[in-house]
């Protein structure tokens, strides 16, 4: 198990491991109890390999490394409940994360780091999950980021913009604007001579 594949799902308590991708989303697992559900693309899911901590350096610390200094911390033990005092929950994560920005990082998203590690850490995960993977060059991971699906429908592979082919004319084939001349027509008028009366 990765931890890429432990997602957190709103309005949902614990985690879940992603079991495989649908047309309209995912099916997921309860790490607790096993269960599995569905978890449409509405749904606000965000992946523990993706979240990250503020800090009050040029970087973020990932929550990743949060869990690995949890862990280091308490000796692979459980971390501090959850549902301690706020002031407690502060002093305890600074000793953890001393440049954690205090401001950005409120006493809720503690408690949420710190159940999440604690549910690691029951089901035994924390060792498997840290194990950081190596990348190796000329993969065939990396060779898929490469190239694009092929055109199997909308919105598969890259965008593709239309655009008309301009068309080259032979300078021979021009075709000449013909111009017609249209003469004026002139009507002359002759003067009658006056008529001699009896």
């Amino acid at each position: 198990m990765k931890l890429k594949d432990i997602i957190s799902i709103s309005g949902k308590s614990g985690l879940y491991k992603i079991l495989a991708k649908t047309k309209n989303g995912l099916i997921a697992e309860s790490l607790e109890d096993k269960k599995r559900i569905p978890v449409f693309g509405s749904a606000s899911v965000s992946a523990l390999n993706d979240i990250s901590v503020y800090t009050k350096k040029d970087h973020n610390a990932s929550l990743r490394d949060v869990l690995e200094k949890l862990s280091v911390q308490e000796s692979g033990g459980p971390a501090m409940d959850h549902n301690g005092d706020d002031d407690k929950l502060k002093y305890y994560f600074r000793n953890i994360l001393p440049e954690y920005d205090e401001e950005q990082v409120y006493p809720s998203h503690i408690k949420k780091i710190l159940k999440w590690y604690n549910q690691l850490q029951g089901l035994k995960l924390i060792e498997e999950l840290l194990i950081k993977e190596e990348k190796q060059p000329g993969t065939e991971e990396e060779k898929d980021k490469t190239k694009s699906s092929p055109d199997k429908g909308y919105g598969a592979g890259k965008s593709q913009e239309l655009r008309p082919k301009p068309q080259r004319l032979n300078p021979k084939s021009r075709i000449k604007p013909q111009v017609s001349k249209i003469k004026p027509q002139v009507t002359r008028i002759t003067p009658q001579a006056p008529s001699a009366k009896g």
